[in-house]
Order: C-alpha cells, then sequence, then structure tokens
C-alpha cells in the first residue's frame, strides 16, 4: 500500500507436509506456505516458508535477483503475536513496524482473500538482443496505489513532473490527493524505464538530462523547493559536472560553466567583439536575474489573494523588478538586443542555441527571465550542474514518497481517466476511471467519453490536469469552450530518440552532455537541426552493467509530426522512414564516439508516433508553442470552473524548472491564502526561500 506495506497479488496456497497442495495441513505446525507477494520496486516474487508456531520464518525465494531492491515479508496466522521473518536470517518484527494491518495477518479470513483491491501490474522482462524495437517497451512497473473508494480533495490527472509537484505540496497542505496515470511508471516525460540483459540492468532516461540548480546551495530550481517541502530532499543524491560539449557545425568546444568559462572560449578565439557583448549582456541580464531570483515561483498563486503573498512577503523585490518587468515576460531576444548583439556573431548563436535548449523555442520564443535566470545561475561562482544519481527516476520516485507518506493520498498507475465530469452547475467535480488497465497508444486514437462501466471518483475541492492542454480538452467533450480554447493552442514539433546500451570499454574522458547545431545557417529550430546526447553513465555507473555506457540522443523538438502522421507502426513503410531519420542521431553520435555502431548491444529507435505514445503527448509535441507576446494562461487555462491545470500548457512554459513550478502554483491556488502564507513563512525561516 502506499505505506510500502506487502501486498498480495495472487492466491497464498498451503501445502501438506508432503508438499502436495491442499489445506488439511495448513493449520498445523510446520505447514508451509506459497506467496505471490509485491513490493514497490520488486513486482514479482515467489516466496515459500514454513510456519513456527505462531510465527513465519525461513522464507525462501524463487525470484530473479532479490538483491536488486524490495524485500519478501511473511504473512502471519496470528493477530497476538504476528511478526515477520524476512528473507534473510531470522529477524522478527511486529506487524506495525511494516505497515501491515492487523486483519492482513489474522486466520480469521482466509488467506487467499487477502488480496489488495488493485493488485499493481507486472510484465514478464524478456531477455533482450542487440536490437529491440522502440514499441516493445515491456519494463518492470512501478507500484500502484488502488483507487479510493471514498471522495478525495484533489483528483490529479496525470503523474508527470507537474502532477507530481502538485499533489506532494497539496499532501503537505493536508489535503486528501490521488494521482491517477495512464501510463505504468509515473514521471511523465521525465520517466525512466528498464532493460534487462544477461549482462544485467540498463536504466534509461525517457526525457530530462538537464538538471539545474537542484543540488547545490541556493535552491534555484522550483522542482528543488518541492523537495525540500515534501521532505524528500535528502533521498536525492545528485552528481555535479562543470559543462558539457558544444557542436556548432564544424566547431567544436567545451562550455563550462562558472564566470570565466565563456569569456576563456572567445579568449581563445580572439573574439573581442564577443567578449564585450558577454560583458553587456550581463550587465543588461543583472537586474532581470535579481528579480526573477528575489522572488521565488512558490510565492505564487492564482485568482484575487495572488498578491497577498507577492506584496506581503517580495514587495521590495517587487519594486527592484519594476523596471525591469518588460524583460522579465517578454523574450530573451528583447535581452540580447538591448545588448547590443549582432545576429551573426557567435553570443547571440550561442544564447540562441541555450534558449532553444531550455524551452523548445529560439531566443524570439524564449521568455527573458528563463534565459537571463539561466546564464545568471551558470555564470556564478562555484556553479556546477546537476544529474541525479539513480536517473530521473529517483526524482519522480520521491515526489511519489512525499505524496503517499501522507493520510488518504496516493498515486494509481495503468489507469486512464475517460472523462472529466461536470456538475449542474458546470464546474468539475469528478473523473471517471477505465476500470481496465491501459497501455501506451497514440492519444489520437482515444476517444472523448466514457464507457459504461467507468469508475467514478469524486473531487470535492477541484480536478487538476497534468495532462497537456489538447488532451484535457478531450476529456471535456461537454465544454465547448474548452475544446475551443484547446484548438487555438498552437503547438511545437516533436523528436526523435535513439536510446543505446554500449560497451564502454577503452572510453575515457568522456562528457555527459554534447549539444549539436548542424547548420549554423538555418535557423536553431530547422527541421532536425539540434541534436542533445546524454550519457549519464559518465556520472552514475550504476544505471548500466558493469563496463558498460548508457546513451540517449535525441533530435530537441525539431522534428516534424506530419511525416509519421497516419503510419502504421508495423508497416515497412514505417520502418523504413524510421531508419531514415535516425541516421541524423547516428551520424552526432559518431562524432562522439567514432565506433559506436560497433559497440551497440542495445538499441531502441523512437519516432514522434513513440515519443506520443510511451510520454502520452498529443501529436508527440514537445509542449504549446506560445510566444512571450501571447502571454502564458494560468492554472485556469480552459476557463472550466473546479478544474485547473499544471504542466507545459501553462504558466511558465516547457522544461523542469517550469514544470515544477506549474505545480505549485497550481497547488498553492487551491490551499487557502492564509496556508500558502504560513508555509511561506516557514520555508524562509527555513532557509529554503529568501
Amino acid at each position: 500500500d502506499r505505506n510500502g506495506a506487502l501486498t498480495l497479488t495472487g492466491a497464498v496456497r498451503p501445502h501438506d507436509s508432503d508438499g502436495r497442495a491442499g489445506a488439511t495441513g495448513a493449520s498445523q505446525a510446520g505447514a508451509t506456505w506459497t506467496l505471490c507477494l509485491s513490493s514497490p520496486r520488486w513486482p514479482l516474487g515467489l516466496a515459500r516458508g514454513r510456519r513456527d508456531g505462531d510465527f513465519c520464518t525461513s522464507w525462501s525465494t524463487a525470484s530473479r535477483n532479490p538483491a536488486a531492491g524490495g524485500r519478501i515479508l511473511g504473512c502471519f496466522p496470528r493477530a497476538s503475536k504476528a511478526s515477520a521473518g524476512t528473507k534473510w536470517g531470522e529477524e522478527r518484527r511486529p506487524c506495525s513496524e511494516i505497515g501491515l494491518t492487523t486483519e492482513m495477518c489474522s486466520m480469521q479470513a482466509p488467506l487467499h482473500a487477502l488480496r489488495a483491491p488493485e493488485a499493481p501490474a507486472w510484465r514478464r522482462i524478456r531477455s533482450l538482443k542487440a536490437s529491440v524495437a522502440e514499441e516493445k517497451e515491456l519494463s518492470t512497473p512501478s507500484a500502484s496505489d488502488p483507487l479510493p473508494t471514498e471522495p478525495v480533495d484533489v483528483v490529479i490527472i496525470g503523474a508527470g513532473l507537474g502532477g507530481l509537484c502538485c499533489g506532494a505540496v497539496l499532501a503537505t497542505y493536508g489535503y486528501s490527493v490521488h494521482v491517477v496515470e495512464a501510463h505504468y511508471h509515473a514521471g511523465g516525460v521525465a520517466h525512466s524505464f528498464e532493460r534487462k540483459t544477461k549482462d544485467g540492468r540498463y536504466l534509461f532516461d525517457s526525457g530530462p538530462s538537464f538538471w539545474a540548480g537542484c543540488g547545490g546551495d541556493g535552491l534555484v530550481n522550483p522542482l528543488a523547493v518541492v523537495l525540500e517541502v515534501c521532505g524528500e530532499a535528502d533521498s536525492i543524491e545528485w552528481a555535479q559536472y562543470d559543462g558539457w560539449m558544444m557542436y556548432q557545425a564544424d566547431d567544436v568546444w567545451r562550455f563550462k560553466v562558472g564566470p570565466d568559462g565563456l569569456k576563456n572560449e572567445m579568449e581563445k578565439r580572439g573574439d573581442q567583439e564577443g567578449i564585450s557583448e558577454l560583458r553587456r549582456f550581463q550587465e543588461v541580464c543583472q537586474p532581470v536575474y535579481e528579480g526573477a531570483e528575489a522572488i521565488p515561483a512558490f510565492a505564487v498563486r492564482n485568482g484575487w489573494t495572488a498578491a497577498i503573498p507577492l506584496v506581503g512577503k517580495y514587495f521590495p523585490a517587487l519594486l527592484r523588478a519594476g523596471p525591469v518587468s518588460s524583460y522579465l515576460t517578454g523574450p530573451a531576444s528583447d535581452l540580447m538586443e538591448k545588448a547590443d548583439m549582432k545576429r551573426e556573431g557567435f553570443m547571440w548563436k550561442f544564447l540562441d542555441h541555450l534558449s532553444f535548449a531550455l524551452s523548445g523555442q529560439p531566443a524570439e520564443g524564449t521568455l527573458g527571465a528563463a534565459t537571463a535566470y539561466t546564464m545568471g545561475d551558470l555564470f556564478k561562482p562555484g556553479s556546477l550542474i546537476d544529474y541525479p544519481i539513480g536517473g530521473a527516476e529517483a526524482v519522480a520516485d520521491a515526489l511519489v514518497r512525499g505524496i503517499r507518506k501522507h493520510p488518504n493520498c496516493g498515486v494509481t498507475l495503468r489507469r486512464r481517466v475517460e472523462s472529466i465530469h461536470l456538475d449542474d452547475t458546470g464546474r468539475a467535480d469528478g473523473v471517471y476511471i477505465s476500470p481496465k488497465t491501459s497501455v501506451p497508444r497514440e492519444l489520437e486514437k482515444e476517444g472523448p467519453g466514457k464507457s459504461e462501466d467507468a469508475l467514478f471518483l469524486k473531487a470535492t475541492k477541484a480536478v487538476v490536469s497534468n495532462a497537456d492542454i489538447w488532451a484535457t480538452s478531450k476529456l471535456l467533450p461537454s465544454s465547448p469552450q474548452a475544446v475551443q480554447k484547446a484548438k487555438d493552442t498552437p503547438d511545437t514539433p516533436s523528436f526523435m530518440h535513439l536510446h543505446l546500451g554500449i560497451d564502454a570499454t577503452g572510453l575515457t574522458d568522456i562528457d555527459i552532455h554534447h549539444s549539436f547545431i548542424l547548420d549554423m545557417d538555418v535557423p536553431v529550430d530547422a527541421e532536425d537541426n539540434c541534436v542533445l546526447v546524454s550519457i549519464p553513465t559518465v556520472l552514475d555507473p550504476s544505471l548500466a552493467p558493469e563496463g558498460k555506457h548508457v546513451v540517449h540522443a535525441y533530435t530537441a523538438g525539431c522534428t516534424s509530426y506530419e511525416a509519421f502522421k497516419g503510419l502504421d507502426r508495423n508497416s515497412d513503410e514505417y520502418k523504413k522512414l524510421r531508419e531514415e531519420r535516425v541516421q541524423v542521431l547516428w551520424n552526432c553520435l559518431e562524432q562522439i564516439i567514432p565506433d559506436i555502431r560497433k559497440r551497440t548491444e542495445i538499441k531502441m529507435e523512437g519516432t514522434p508516433l513513440t515519443h506520443e505514445r510511451f510520454n502520452r503527448r498529443t501529436r508527440g509535441t514537445y509542449g504549446p508553442g506560445w510566444l512571450p507576446g501571447d502571454g502564458f494562461p494560468g492554472p485556469d487555462a480552459l476557463g472550466v470552473p473546479g478544474l485547473l491545470q499544471c504542466g507545459d500548457s501553462t504558466f511558465p512554459g516547457i522544461g523542469v524548472p517550469a514544470a515544477a513550478a506549474s505545480g505549485t502554483i497550481c497547488a498553492n491556488s487551491i490551499a487557502g491564502v492564509g496556508e500558502h502564507w504560513a508555509l511561506l513563512s516557514k520555508l524562509q525561516a527555513q532557509g529554503v526561500l529568501p
């Protein structure tokens, strides 16, 4: 359950003393029991144990690699003296210490009836050969909570970073929260998935690879603030590094963070004009950076009470930010033009590249606050970049724990929300959930409306959608206004993906990140022009078997969905197109590791259709394509009372910090302003917030 206790996923079969299945020896000392057990990191385990008086001990298991995580615990015959026998040794502990209820331990009910209302789904892990098609993502699912049988305060649709951050903050406030996720992993685009081979396990990140501002001092990333709020900051270890490789057409160089890294690079080039542009840009950005830093996203809420925490807590900072407010909400290109940068120069192209990596938009489409804030953080003394040990999964798991640790809060996976229910006044008051477990599929194939046997989960305060704005509108067929708003929302392109497991023999001094612009004479967001590569095993070898690397290469939101739209994923046409379009990723990888094709032992190729299916993104999009001048919508983006949104379909937009911030804004908008004020005061007293 949400407390990490044992869940029975199958029947408990008593055996006679001679080992034959039956009930006659079940209540006798020495009887043997076979259990099918589940734990958060061990989805399937078969255990056998012998009853010894009032205790069950001497467990053995047929499971694969029990040391990989999880623990087999017993089911115990008597409530008065129930104890647990662990897989290793004879340690005995009361049920209460491991979260088992007295009813589960009692013999008053048949053991075969002691099954969770909704058992976690599991899939067999196949041995994988050198190549695995991207459509066959069979991976160990995360643990899942049963759906509530009573109303909750808030239902959250989707367990992406925005939804999880929203849920963790609301749970900390004391609200009952339940997150419903269609995928079998939490994390949304930031989920991880694994592959197992004869050599061991590979763990891949599906999305973000850049996690700045999380592991050092200052907590500049809203995600880091949420982890502090929900008490999970210390559960994640962050590896740190000082830069990444840049490939701008034939120009290859290394960007090093810190106050002098970029300046030193331009001095090597003899680019005095670029150095002058950098100095002017830093002078222009400094008040913008200070304004953004002094007013944390956690102070923001929606509605008529929005000004209370901002003015009451940060009035001096608001005054200082006033003169540069237009640059905070305007495009980054305005800051670059104010610094008198030349569009054909080195600095403009670098910042255009950085802006695109941040938001999926060039400098003209990226918030000035985002670029200025990132530059300020990367250029400050002692600056380093972070990567979570354990991959993106470690972050998602920490946020899930931040929800589950609170009473009446949980996360249910592999259940698709079919529709949002509106009451007679048009207010969202709950969701209809599919009674069947869901499978990855193209969102365009999911029709609106609910099935006859859909399950209703009532929300007494609000429904929050972490799905994108187009998917959310499909859940509201009775709201033409919401449907029209979604239609009017522009989208950004999609991705090609290449996930590899490779032989790392002899590979030394490789950076974790590599960023490519293939043609400097066309816009940075031209088709397949920007490629990012992450090799996280450089910092965290535990993500792959010994002597191996995991590699993720992808076009950074610059691949058109249209070329793949409507293709049958099993057709020769689709496979041929996928093979052609993935070559741009192979070509970039060969600049890093020339013989990478020969080293490859696992290969997974993904297209916009893959991104749509496994990340549940409409048309595989990077996110909405709003420009700063258009104005980003707040959490009430669709204008339906009782329904709020978080994630990149709302302010502040695309990216890990923005998604986390959207979740906190949504949660604080649901909480009372007094509750919000009290939590801000606590975080200020702890030094978490300014």
